[in-house]
């Protein structure tokens, strides 16, 4: 049985367009996730009236390549998962900087879930858009199987 969430049960694919049919049902659990934390992590707080809280707040420090402002938006990140995504019991999150001059900022959040305490690693990087792009570790961006699957 599915473990996608209500939202991708109804649209039949996940938030980057893939449909449920094309990524293992092993993996949809942790798709359905990687999903709903991008949104939310691309969200900014005051966006919804009902939840002013959702989202995380502007932060353009990081751009500045501070440290402080990094580990800033680490641990906003963490607390806006915790809250937000009833599915976690417990998350750590990494953030790297490359040392390119491209300054790409890559995450690494790992989720230990709240029904069977097992652990989902999402790898994300912040686009030249400015939205952060998630998903599984391991997942083939073409195909959404897992290494292993």
């Amino acid at each position: 049985m599915s473990q996608a969430g209500f939202y991708e049960l109804l649209t039949g694919h996940f938030a980057n367009g893939r449909a449920l049919e094309n990524v293992s049902e092993s993996q949809h659990l942790a798709h359905s996730i990687a999903d709903h934390i991008a949104r939310l992590l691309n969200s900014r707080q005051g966006a919804l009236n009902a939840a002013p809280g959702y989202g995380l707040p502007d932060n353009n420090l990081i751009y500045a390549n501070q440290a402080s402002a990094r580990e800033q938006l680490r641990a906003e990140i963490a607390q806006a998962v915790l809250r937000y995504e009833p599915r976690v019991l417990a998350v750590q999150v990494k953030a790297n900087v490359s040392a390119s001059s491209d300054f790409l900022h890559t995450y690494q959040i790992t989720c230990q879930l709240k029904r069977s305490l097992a652990s989902v690693e999402l790898e994300g990087w912040l686009r030249e858009d400015g939205q952060l792009h998630l998903q599984p570790r391991g997942a083939d961006a073409n195909t959404g199987a897992a290494d292993g699957d």
